[in-house]
């Protein structure tokens, strides 16, 4: 059901990108429209995308977006898959840390160099750990606390009550 909801919301941004977003006025919109979606349906949208509460909430979303600090580079490849790569390429098997997961999904994979804030943040975590600090304790020491309902590394619908940090 996630990978539905994630496909429908990446084809609502994209009608709203190609279909909404260039065009100034209704009548340029309803010219332009997706193929695929009937016209009465696509006024319909137009119309709630019109709306001053919507509009507001777009932009505080791009505010939002823009405040995010180290992003992945990890393209469509999800946190559970490289997750399952770091603890089959461990000798013991043992679980990677959530610092381990977030060194490995920001950097990347084709030699490219990693943005400066992002590095500082890494070798900030390294630091910390090898420090004597805690690998839990030395990652939210330098990201925060995660926001509820979420745990950074673990992708979508992860929570801490679902994990070993439940506090």
């Amino acid at each position: 059901m996630q990978k539905l909801c994630g496909a429908w919301k990446k084809y609502k941004g994209e009608v709203k990108k190609f279909h909404f977003k260039r065009y100034h006025t209704k009548k340029e919109m309803l010219k332009n429209r997706p193929l695929d979606m009937p016209e009465i349906q696509f006024r319909k949208l137009i119309r709630y995308w019109s709306l001053p509460e919507i509009m507001a909430k777009s932009i505080r979303n791009i505010e939002n977006r823009s405040k995010q600090t180290c992003p992945h580079r990890m393209g469509s490849t999800n946190f559970e898959i490289v997750r399952k790569q770091l603890h089959e390429s461990k000798q013991n098997h043992e679980e990677p840390t959530r610092a381990e997961i977030f060194t490995a999904t920001r950097t990347s994979k084709k030699r490219k160099e990693v943005d400066a804030k992002t590095q500082a943040v890494i070798d900030e975590i390294q630091h910390r750990i090898e420090a004597g600090e805690d690998d839990e304790d030395g990652f939210i020491s330098v990201l925060g606390k995660d926001q509820p309902g979420r745990l950074r590394c673990y992708g979508g619908g992860i929570t801490k009550s679902a994990t070993q940090f439940s506090t």
